[in-house]
């Protein structure tokens, strides 16, 4: 009977490291901003672009839960991939938080395989895989407000000369195309090394 125990013991242990490998050290945030640490696993599946993500956690007890973007405030992994949930137009989603400051560059990846419906020529549909996308769209985001813009070549100059428009010499910079799509982190961190500078001593 002892040996069975023991065998049960083992067993489950054996599951549960098997269980966990998939995730990292990490810690979620809380919607009344308290920050628990545990181990962070996140799904982001091959679904359609805008579908939510989810992650799942294990808290220091071991007890796993699953938390939608509308469950959390944000989640990091390994303390350097961090998420924040935010609400970019289309209900809440995690997006990864590539530079944090006063503007936030926020970005939202999706992978998946797009499907196609064509006639079958018999009155119906059939459906046809359209080769596999992998896109990234990026956001300014100001945490203060909740106002974002998204980040399109098309209009760039306009609209993010306009968003950042109280940095005059910034914006006179993205007006005259010397700062690009390409150079969004560039921008972004100007623009936050400028407004720290103006905040009073």
């Amino acid at each position: 009977m002892k040996n069975v125990i023991i065998t049960i013991i083992l067993l489950a242990a054996g599951f549960t490291t098997v269980a966990q490998k998939s995730f990292s050290e990490g810690y979620i945030i809380t919607l009344k901003n308290d920050t628990i640490r545990g181990k962070v696993k996140d799904y982001f599946p091959a679904r359609f672009s805008l579908a939510p993500r989810k992650i799942a956690f294990i808290d220091s007890t071991g007890v796993e839960k699953v938390y939608m973007p509308r469950d959390l405030s944000g989640y990091s992994k390994a303390d350097i991939a961090n998420y924040l949930s935010v609400n970019l137009g289309n209900g809440k989603n995690f997006a990864s938080i590539e530079i944090d400051g006063y503007i936030t560059l926020l970005s939202l990846k999706s992978k998946g395989t797009s499907t196609m419906f064509v006639p079958n020529g018999v009155g119906g549909m059939n459906t046809v895989s359209g080769g596999s996308y992998n896109t990234e769209i990026f956001y300014l985001y100001k945490k203060q407000d909740g106002t974002f813009l998204e980040v399109t070549k098309m209009g760039f100059r306009d609209w993010v000369a306009n968003f950042l428009a109280d940095d005059t010499k910034l914006k006179e910079m993205i007006i005259n195309k010397e700062l690009r799509y390409d150079d969004i982190e560039i921008i972004v961190k100007m623009y936050n090394q400028w407004k720290k500078q103006q905040q009073p001593l």
